[in-house]
């Protein structure tokens, strides 16, 4: 069984390891409520102030505090607020003239390779089963396409240039934030009127069947210009008829200009081309130099001028680093003196850094009268309890050049409870 008095010092802590927790709370407490109010005098403290009732006082310091709940909805200051715009901006709208033939150029490949796939699959001749296919390359009926768009009847002309020009209208990728297809709008099929048939005759079926091959000519033939426009090297090519260019005029405007400025890059030629004498040849070469020696003299005056100024530059920096000193002084005082003016660190026992006079036995007085302490105060205890609110507990590691704390041993015989009250 273990003794009461053992069982007591196991429940002891060492005094350092207090003022560690200690200091852990206080760093904990700083962050949550912030730093400790400065040790207010007597004066400070009680104080009866007849301006308003309780209410009122209490009241305005309402409005000073900040309610949990609001720090926690509070915005991160060290978080940039995400913009609530959904719309994305489009940085460049405009595109240069190379940069869109190239995405046009990207779109067209896959139906220039789907057309040259279908071509090879329909020439090819190690079927196992032949089939007739209206629609086919092979097929006999539209074998001679040009005679055949040559021998329509004007009332479906229209109908094949309307199906020409849209051919040349190239698709060019929207404008929007969100990306889309690049694909044409397909147009709505025209319902047969009542009492009409779905079977055309042989000759309409021609017709279509000659429309449709006008479309993929002039698909493929769009696939290879931008193929070669494309292609630095092999750019011969007449762009006129595809992009807008500019006229002929203002070519030859920007040649005419181009020669100009070419023109003026060249040296100055006398048209006399006369002979400079030695004399005139020697009076430029007078003229430059005395031009540099005025440069010269200028240039001294001003140096000479900066040297002039250079003791008031001194004289002014040695004050300010007298100013300077004599402030670093005063600042250095304030330092010391707020050491024993604001309140110190104490952990479960207090620090004092005056010491109470000590008397012998011999010393003491014979008469108790002579014990009496002047400077007693009634409210000392009183204002030591109001003080609480300023008191930082101490924490942090024990640095290892403070003195350790004073520890008391036990024995078995001599036991004396040590904390404090």
């Amino acid at each position: 069984m273990v003794h009461k008095k053992s069982q007591k010092q196991r429940k002891r802590v060492d005094a350092y390891k207090l003022t560690q927790e200690a200091h852990e709370k206080e760093i904990q407490d700083q962050l949550k409520f912030g730093k400790p109010a400065e040790k207010k005098s007597d004066k400070e403290l009680f104080v009866i102030d007849k301006k308003g009732t309780l209410g009122d006082v209490n009241d305005t310091l309402k409005k000073e505090y900040t309610l949990s709940s609001d720090r926690i909805l509070a915005p991160n200051p060290n978080v940039e607020i995400v913009s609530k715009d959904t719309e994305m901006k489009q940085e460049s709208k405009d595109k240069t003239f190379m940069h869109d033939i190239n995405n046009k150029s990207r779109f067209l490949k896959k139906h220039a390779k789907q057309y040259y796939d279908n071509k090879a699959n329909a020439n090819n001749k190690n079927q196992k089963r032949k089939l007739e296919d209206l629609w086919s390359v092979e097929a006999p009926v539209i074998r001679d396409v040009k005679e055949k768009i040559q021998k329509l009847d004007p009332e479906i002309q229209p109908y094949l240039d309307a199906t020409l020009e849209d051919t040349k209208k190239l698709v060019v990728p929207s404008k929007t934030t969100l990306a889309k297809p690049l694909a044409r709008k397909v147009k709505s099929v025209a319902i047969p009127e009542p009492g009409l048939s779905y079977n055309p005759d042989p000759e309409e079926h021609l017709d279509v069947l000659a429309m449709e091959k006008v479309k993929k000519i002039k698909e493929a033939d769009e696939i290879k210009f931008f193929e070669r426009s494309s292609n630095p090297k092999t750019r011969d090519f007449d762009a006129s008829k595809y992009l807008n260019q500019k006229s002929q005029k203002d070519l030859e405007e920007l040649e005419r200009k181009e020669k100009e400025y070419e023109a003026s890059l060249q040296p100055y030629q006398h048209e006399d081309k006369e002979r400079i004498t030695k004399k005139e040849k020697n009076k430029k070469l007078r003229r430059v130099e005395y031009q540099n020696k005025l440069k010269q003299l200028a240039e001294d005056d001003k140096f000479n001028k900066q040297i002039d100024q250079s003791e008031a530059y001194l004289q002014e920096i040695k004050e300010k680093e007298e100013k300077d000193a004599k402030e670093r002084e005063l600042r250095n005082e304030k330092k010391q003196q707020s050491k024993f003016e604001k309140t110190q660190k104490v952990g479960q026992f207090a620090v004092k850094h005056t010491y109470e006079p000590v008397l012998n036995v011999n010393e003491l007085p014979k008469s108790l009268i002579n014990l009496s302490n002047v400077k007693h105060n009634p409210l000392k205890e009183r204002y030591l309890t109001l003080q609480k609110r300023n008191i930082i507990e101490g924490s942090g590691k024990k640095s290892p050049f403070a003195p350790l704390p004073w520890v008391k041993t036990f024995t078995k015989n001599s036991w004396k409870n040590t904390t404090s009250l």
